[in-house]
């Protein structure tokens, strides 16, 4: 059996894989739109703190652009007093300069007098060394300062170094002591030489830490490894007794297991005896007997292996009757249909009767051009019979008319249009009045017919062309003028015909009135006659339809055997699970007695590791910290040291830096004395010089010394006034620079309070504001661009429609493939009922639903046992309906799986039935073929009834193929285990379905008179002489052909390419070749 096009398998799993999707995007929404539903009552609060927040800093904002604004209009203020500040300075510094030009040009005059030139140069020379010499002395002295300053200095740094030095060996000392502590502690060995300050000092402190904190490693080790056992041997004492409850509420699970299923058998015996009792009615009328006993043992037989159901029993007892029935139902089915569909049109042609749409006469095959929509009308409703005519003389009028195309020939308004007509080639006949010349000068149909008034033609054009066939009362001879005979016949030109009829049809309103009557009175009886035929063809489909569904129902009333294969097979599991729990509590005991020795052995290498490195358990955390303790506190010992050594350089350096500062100060001392001697003694000698010139010259330097004076001080106020204006720009600089900054605060405080501004947006959407519950204002400006297109997704109706497209394409290919598997098992059982063995017994096979289906498979699987022409378009809805259910059931349960999986797992339709094998005997009588009773069977048999469904399968299946094809079969160690009469049988069974076989086989041999020819190869391999040797023999059906000469290898066809010669000049297979 095919299994479903593996590119529908995957279409329709990509389109459902997208549809997942989609709908995970769905739910994803539904959940968000669901959680801030549920959100949103407590996020109000927030949103409103926040908000209001929000709009705090906005109004402080606000408020620091005020203060900006402020502190801009005060900086401008000053910057403007600045200003005026900087005009007024630099006015009074050019007055001071003009008054200072002033004095230097009065001193310039005095120092031009006689007087002062005179003795200008010894004051001046003696003024400018004394003046020198103050400077000089002043600078000594200041330098003498400085160096007695250092060298106090000094003596502070000596003696802070000093006691840095006594505070750091008292450091050493106490570090010292603590490391002897924390040695002790951790259980360092550790002495007063080991302290010393020697270089191997680190290497002994390393040491001995890394030495201990292996000793605690180790007893940790040992500890964790305890630890870990005492831990398995807790859980394995737990699992033990969960082991022991669960062999306890096993045993109860067993026991209601068995009990569950006794009642189930009980119940469904009582079932089916009153399911009898319903339905004996229905078993009988379809011929079924010793229904009852049949299904109890069927009923015997239900949890058993390859068991047959209650249903496929009841089917294979009322297959015939039932095959019979639908047989009758369809040959009615289709006789009712003819006769309703003639009901119909005979329905139909009266209605047209009745509305008076089908008086007219029938038209002439050339006669194709529509007459709808045109001016005109025929002959026959342009006239009536003139009154007095008698009924018979009028039937032969209208008889001759209608035999010479006349009555229903179109009579147009005027001879233009039918000559228009005539001209286009308009497929019709047509009616012109001759010239009043050529008419006959006799009877014509003017005096039979008068023209009728109001029928859309002009009476007299109508009368005119009635005047133009001539009327005669014998038969009218061809060659002349248009003639009509009152005894029916008629004549045009070369052509002559007669006609009759009984009455007149067509002329005339009374005509077509008594036309219709007699149609409908006909058709009335027609219609009668019909619906008896179809009603007694109803009532023989209902009674059938009701008696196959009767029997529908019977059986789909037959009591449910699932409830006892569920018991069976739970009372299987229960004694499985039994069994496996008793198992997992004798692992768990022996678990346990292991892990018991495990901790004693554990604890006892503890206890010898504790003694080893002389750590207890106990304290084996208070060791690990004083070892890092120990650790931590020598280095602190190599620090101190350290700091000890930096302190004793820097009271040698400090040492040397007093004594060059005190040297440096008494130097320096001595030469500030000296200097102020030396100027001492030159300004008495000024003193002198000054003493010795005239009055004039003294009053000239008197007024010099005042010029200079007065310089001095103008200078000073100049000096003063400059660092005024100085201030003065300083001050319009800063201000200037106060108002920049001025305007960049406020600019920053405008940007910070827009920014502060634009974190409302989020709150002044018109829903946000809603939850605040502001007031309708003014909203926050968006562009229509700024929101996004609403999202398309797809609905549950548009999920709906996909999943039905593609399960529809599902479904019809499950249907097919289910009836072209019916079709190939019912050839298959029809091939092998006709194959017997030598017994006379023979092997059916039957297509029946699997016992593990629910109702809802069932139905479906009834619905595809349908031919195509029954299955409508709700029973593929029905199916649709029921994949996509277990399709959406299956992907609950099993996430993991991809959707190609999972459609090709949910839509095997091969699972759903089983096969099931019958003992067809001599006389036609069936059995069902089980383990058991396929045991009682011969070896042959047993051989036979296994194999003949493969060969039949093989036949129908290479039924199709071209007669000329071979039928290959190929059979591995083929009939292994089956004695000579079962090969025999075997063999035979294969040239009956006419299978070409290929067959290896250790002992086989095909040399029966069953088998009608057949190539056997006989290979033998030497180990010695690395070849393998063949020898080919032939059974012709008779007896054995050696092949001595390679003759019957080249009649086989056999090329020889792959033997080579040996020394001995036989010939052997390359064992090299072979490989």
């Amino acid at each position: 059996m095919r299994p479903l096009d593996d590119e529908l398998i995957t279409e329709a799993a990509r389109s459902f894989d997208d549809m997942e999707a989609v709908q995970r995007t769905l739910e994803g929404l539904v959940r968000a739109d669901n959680a801030a539903s549920a959100f949103l009552a407590s996020y109000t609060t927030y949103l409103r703190t926040h908000a209001r927040a929000a709009a705090d800093v906005v109004a402080r904002r606000r408020s620091d652009v005020e203060q900006a604004r402020v502190g801009l209009a005060e900086v401008l203020s000053t910057r403007a007093a600045a200003i005026a500040a900087q005009d007024s300075a630099a006015a009074a510094v050019t007055e001071t300069e003009a008054a200072l030009g002033k004095l230097r040009a009065a001193l310039e005059s005095h120092q031009d007098s006689p007087a002062y030139r005179q003795h200008k140069g010894d004051l001046e020379r003696l003024s400018d060394l004394v003046g020198k010499l103050a400077v000089a002395a002043r600078q000594q002295r200041e330098a003498a300062n400085r160096a007695a300053m250092t060298a106090a200095q000094r003596e502070t740094e000596l003696r802070n170094a000093r006691e840095r030095l006594a505070s750091a060996r008292h450091a050493i000392t106490r570090a010292a002591a603590v490391v002897a502590e924390d040695a002790e502690d951790a259980g360092i060995v550790w002495s007063a030489a080991d302290a010393e300050p020697d270089i191997a000092f680190g290497d002994r402190v390393s040491a001995r830490v890394t030495g201990r904190a292996e000793d605690v490693q180790m007893v940790r080790a040992a500890m964790e490894n305890l630890r870990r056992a005492n831990d398995e041997r807790t859980r394995c004492d737990e699992a033990l007794g969960d082991a022991e409850q669960g062999v306890l509420a096993a045993e109860a699970t067993e026991r209601d297991a068995a009990e569950h299923l006794t009642c189930a058998r009980a119940d469904t015996r009582e079932a089916l005896a009153g399911w009898d009792s319903r339905h004996a009615r229905t078993l009988a009328d379809l011929g079924v007997v010793a229904c009852l006993e049949s299904l109890v043992t069927v009923l015997d037989l239900v949890g058993e292996p390859d068991a047959a159901t209650l249903e496929s029993t009841f089917d294979g007892l009322t297959s015939a009757g039932v095959q019979a029935n639908q047989a009758e139902l369809h040959r009615l089915s289709v006789k009712l249909d003819k006769a309703r569909a003639d009901l119909d049109s005979l329905r139909q042609q009266r209605d047209r009767i009745a509305r008076e749409h089908d008086d007219a006469p029938e038209p002439f095959g050339a006669r194709t051009a529509s007459r709808a929509d045109r001016a005109g009308a025929p002959l026959w409703r342009l006239v009536r019979f003139a009154d007095g005519l008698p009924a018979e003389r009028a039937a032969a009028v209208e008889a001759a008319l209608a035999a010479a195309n006349v009555l229903d020939a179109w009579v147009d308004v005027d001879d233009d249009a039918t000559k228009t007509a005539v001209a286009t080639g308009r497929s019709d006949g047509y009616l012109m009045p001759l010239t009043e010349a050529r008419r006959p000068s006799g009877p014509t149909l003017a005096d039979v017919l008068v023209p009728e008034s109001g029928a859309g033609v002009d009476t007299g054009r109508v009368r005119a062309i009635l005047a133009s066939i001539a009327m005669v009362e014998d038969v009218p001879t061809g060659g002349g003028a248009p003639a009509v005979s009152l005894g029916g016949a008629f004549a045009q030109g070369v052509q002559v015909g007669a006609h009759t009829k009984a009455d007149a049809e067509f002329v005339g309103v009374t005509a077509r009135r008594r036309r219709r009557e007699l149609r409908l009175a006909e058709l009335d009886d027609q219609i009668a006659e019909g619906v008896l035929v179809a009603d007694e063809l109803a009532g023989a489909i209902g009674r059938i339809e009701a008696l196959l569904g009767d029997l529908a129902a019977a059986r789909g009333e037959l009591p449910k055997t699932g409830p006892i294969a569920v018991a069976v097979r739970k009372q299987t599991e229960a004694v499985g699970e039994l069994r496996a729990h008793r198992a997992t509590r004798d692992a768990a005991s022996g678990k346990l007695d292991r892990a018991v020795a495990e901790a004693g052995d554990r604890q006892r290498r503890l206890t010898r590791t504790a003694a080893d490195h002389r750590v207890s358990p106990d304290t084996v955390d208070s060791v690990a910290a004083a070892v890092d303790r120990f650790s931590r506190s020598a280095v602190a010992l190599t620090t101190a040291r350290g700091v000890e050594k930096d302190c004793v350089e820097a009271v040698a350096g400090a040492e040397r830096r007093l004594v060059d500062a005190r040297t440096e100060a008494a130097e320096l001392a001595e030469k500030a004395t000296g200097a102020e001697q030396v100027h001492a003694e030159q300004e008495e000698g000024l003193a002198t010089l000054r003493a010795s010139v005239g009055d004039d010259v003294e009053k000239v330097l008197r007024d010099i010394e005042s010029v200079k004076e007065r310089i001095v001080a103008t200078d000073a106020e100049l000096r003063r006034r400059r660092g005024t204006k100085s201030a003065a720009d300083t001050a319009a600089g800063e201000a200037r620079s106060a108002v920049t900054g001025a305007h960049t605060a406020l600019g920053s405080a405008i940007a910070e309070a827009q920014a502060d501004a634009g974190r409302l947006a989020p709150y002044a959407h018109r829903e946000i504001l809603d939850l605040l519950r502001v007031p309708a204002g003014p909203a926050w400006p968006t562009a229509a661009e700024d929101w996004p297109p609403p999202a398309e997704l797809v609905e549950e109706a548009e999920r709906r429609i996909l999943e039905d497209a593609l399960l529809g394409r599902l479904a019809q290919q499950i249907h097919d493939r289910t009836i072209d598997a019916r079709d190939l098992i019912g050839r298959m059982s029809t091939e092998m009922r006709t194959r017997r063995m030598s017994s006379g017994v023979t092997v059916g096979v039957h297509w029946e639903l699997a016992d593990n289906l629910d109702e809802g498979q069932r139905d479906v699987c009834r619905l595809l046992d349908r031919d195509a022409s029954r299955l409508g378009p709700e029973d593929l809805a029905h199916m649709r309906a029921h994949f996509a259910s277990k399709i959406k059931t299956a992907r609950a349960q099993h996430q993991d799986k991809s959707y190609a999986d999972l459609l090709a797992d949910v839509l095997d339709y091969r699972r759903w039935r089983t096969f099931a094998f019958t003992l067809v005997g001599g006389d036609g009588s069936e059995e069902r073929l089980t383990q058991a009773r396929h045991s009682t069977l011969s070896g042959g048999e047993q051989s036979v009834s296994l194999h003949l469904p493969l060969f039949a399968a093989a036949h129908v299946t290479l039924f199709s193929a071209y007669p000329h094809c071979p039928r290959l079969l190929a059979l591995d160690e083929a009939f292994a285990g089956v004695d000579d009469t079962g090969r025999r049988e075997l063999l035979g069974l294969t040239a009956q379905f006419d299978l070409d076989l290929f067959m290896t086989g250790y002992d086989l041999w095909a040399t029966y008179d069953t088998v009608p020819a057949c190539a056997h190869y006989d290979l033998s391999h030497s180990a010695v002489e690395h070849t393998v040797s063949a020898l080919l023999l032939v059974w012709d059906g008779k007896e054995i052909l050696a092949d001595g000469t390679d003759d019957l290898a080249a009649a086989l066809g056999s090329p020889g390419t792959r033997r080579r010669p040996i020394s001995d000049g036989q010939q052997a297979l390359s064992a090299e070749d072979d490989e």
